[in-house]
């Protein structure tokens, strides 16, 4: 039996690109061709399973360094003064203006922002944070706390950013694109809030070292996220609420994001109440593919809580190199979908993917591996070890048509080798409970339906798997904050 979920969905946007692509965003001449924001030039729709234009984004204003700019009236105090309407500068000298940021030995004062280096003095709000971010010397640090713009915004520099909430309702941003976005590499965001955008929240373009700490990404129509970064992090984020009118197709990409690139890296984050996966990884369009990085390898999720998105709630499709523990995974998926696919957590396609410690509760399905024969995997399907992991079944949802609903589920719509000996696909010490006495139909699976945990623990991703009692249950899911179903 087919199960073309994913590969027809090449098919399923070429059908449905008029119903996805919102206020005008999708095609390429009506892309937003703001020098300042640094969005992807041409048709900037394929990055999920779509041809998509990689360009380097635009770029920003000009930065000041050393000793002086001109400009506006203003006062300062310190080494060598300057004065300027959005005055920046590094090295001993102060400056101060409507967008005043410095760094250096100096005290700096103004009317927008504060700056790193020596002592700051009282500021308030930017008029407009792109115009701090333009005029801040390079590497230098720009606190918006307590400030909100209602603005496009490109991080085009090397710096850092601390706090801000960042308004896009009604600014027409195309999907896939941000109403934040990050243009250079070596850039740190602390505690920003990105909302309201027809695309994501936060785009990060083709660039390496990123940080994104203790922000929120929440109530955009498409995603919360869009990354094609290397060496990006998200640490303590919440993204909620993305795509919740599911207006735009889940399948395609929404929900709380997508993501590709080199060891991009979900650390403590939550993510919840996405109409779409709450985090997925997927392979790159077009073919032939950028070298090194179009199955991110390096993937990392840990220590998060992923819950109540309409569809899985961890993905990682078409991709080769992922580590998935510690995270608690609960009420994902989407009840209009049959067979293995709305799982807790996904692995699609995809090999060398370690699943371990997670606490996964609730979902459609529990933890499914499925191998496809899709032009574009990795390869094989090998190498997935999915082990000491908590997964906890309850009844079926109304509307559910998962017949095949699973706690732990090996299984392909092809004849390729996922069963093979030597494959490296293998399972240990899972616990399980379900509100379904044996023998139930498909409550595991490997080459075939598994109705007793005995015919799991005869095959490679059995490993001595057990049974939790009720009270063991309670207790575990009491211990971590999930609620009842």
């Amino acid at each position: 039996m087919n199960h073309p979920r994913i590969i027809t969905s090449h098919v399923l946007f070429a059908l449905s690109l008029g119903a996805i692509c919102l206020t005008g965003g999708c095609g390429e001449g009506q892309l937003d061709d703001a020098s300042n924001v640094g969005d992807d030039s041409g048709a900037d729709l394929a990055r999920g399973h779509w041809w998509r234009h990689h360009g380097s984004g635009g770029s920003g204003g000009t930065t000041g360094s050393g000793g002086s700019t001109s400009g506006g009236a203003g006062t300062s105090s310190g080494g060598s003064s300057t004065s300027g309407s959005a005055g920046t500068s590094s090295g001993g000298s102060s400056t101060s203006g409507s967008a005043g940021t410095s760094s250096g030995g100096s005290s700096t004062s103004g009317s927008a922002g504060t700056s790193s280096g020596g002592s700051s003095g009282a500021v308030s709000c930017p008029s407009s944070l792109q115009s701090a971010i333009n005029n801040l010397a390079t590497g230098g640090t720009l606190d918006v706390t307590g400030c909100s713009f209602h603005e496009r915004v490109n991080i085009n520099k090397s710096m850092t950013l601390n706090g801000g909430s960042i308004d896009g309702s009604g600014l027409g941003i195309p999907v896939q694109n941000g109403v934040l976005t990050v243009s250079a590499s070596n850039v740190r965001i602390n505690g920003v809030r990105a909302h309201g955008s027809s695309g994501a929240g936060i785009r990060i373009n083709e660039v390496s070292q990123v940080t994104v700490a203790d922000s929120e990404f929440d109530n955009n129509i498409q995603e919360g996220y869009s990354n094609d970064g290397d060496y990006v992090t998200f640490l303590r984020c919440h993204i909620h609420h993305n795509n919740v009118a599911l207006s735009v197709d889940w399948q395609w990409e929404a929900g709380g994001g997508k993501s590709h690139g080199i060891n991009t890296t979900f650390d403590s984050c939550e993510s919840d109440h996405n109409g779409g996966p709450g985090i997925w990884f997927d392979t790159w369009y077009p073919m032939p593919y950028p070298p090194d990085r179009e199955f991110n390898p390096g993937a990392v999720v840990k220590n998060c809580k992923v819950h109540d998105n309409i569809a899985d709630g961890i993905q990682y499709e078409v991709s080769d190199g992922a580590t998935i523990v510690d995270n608690v995974v609960w009420s994902n998926g989407d009840p209009s979908w049959g067979w293995y696919w709305s799982a807790g957590i996904l692995i699609a396609s995809s090999r060398n993917a370690e699943v371990a410690r997670n606490i996964v509760a609730y979902n459609l399905d529990g933890i499914s591996v499925i191998s496809q024969g899709r032009d574009d995997k990795p390869g094989l399907t090998t190498g997935v070890n999915v082990h000491d992991n908590v997964i906890i079944q309850t009844y079926d949802r109304p509307g559910d048509n998962t017949t095949t609903k699973s706690l732990l589920a090996y299984v392909q719509d092809w004849s390729g080798h996922m069963f093979d000996v030597g494959t490296g696909n293998v399972g240990a010490n899972n616990r399980f409970w379900s509100v379904y006495a044996e023998p139930h139909s498909n409550r595991f699976a490997w080459n075939g339906a598994l109705s007793t945990l005995a015919q799991l623990n005869a095959t490679p991703i059995g490993g001595g798997s057990s049974y939790l009692t009720t009270a063991e249950k309670d207790a575990i899911v009491a211990s971590v904050g999930i609620p009842a179903p």
